[in-house]
C-alpha cells in the first residue's frame, strides 16, 4: 500500500475533494458555534441555570444521587448540551456532578434524546 506524500495527494486517496471540503466546512462552523455562545456567555452555570428553569429543578439538587425523573433528565439534557454545544468535556461535567464518566456518557445519550425529542436549543 502506498503513502500520500503532499496535501493533495492525500486527498484523492482519502476521499474526493468535496468531501473533504464539506467536513472541513461543518467542522469549522462547529467551532465558530461553539465559540459564539462562549461570546454570549454560556458556560457551564449559566447552562445550569436556564435548563433548571425550563424543567422546574431547584439547582441545588442537581448534586443529589438518584433517578427523580426531572434531575436524573436535567443532568441529561445539561451533560449533552455541555458536550455538544459548548465543547465542556466528560471529565469536567463528571466533577461538576460528581459522578463518574461512564455515567456521564449515559446522560449525554439520554440529554441527546430528551433535546432532540423537545426540540430545545440554547439562545441568548
Amino acid at each position: 500500500m502506498r503513502s500520500c506524500v503532499g496535501v493533495a495527494e492525500c486527498t484523492t486517496v482519502l476521499a474526493d475533494g468535496d468531501f473533504v471540503s464539506q467536513v472541513l466546512n461543518e467542522a469549522e462552523e462547529e467551532l465558530s458555534r461553539k465559540k459564539t455562545l462562549k461570546t454570549e456567555g454560556w458556560d457551564l452555570p449559566r447552562l445550569v441555570k436556564e435548563v433548571c428553569s425550563l424543567l422546574t429543578v431547584d439547582p441545588e439538587n442537581l448534586q443529589k444521587k438518584g433517578r427523580v425523573n426531572s434531575l436524573y433528565m436535567a443532568k441529561g439534557v445539561i451533560c449533552y448540551l455541555g458536550y455538544s454545544q459548548l465543547g465542556i468535556n466528560g471529565d469536567d461535567l463528571a466533577r461538576f456532578f460528581n459522578i463518574s464518566k461512564p455515567t456521564i456518557s449515559k446522560a449525554i445519550r439520554r440529554g441527546e434524546k430528551y433535546v432532540k425529542e423537545n426540540e430545545v436549543q440554547l439562545l441568548s
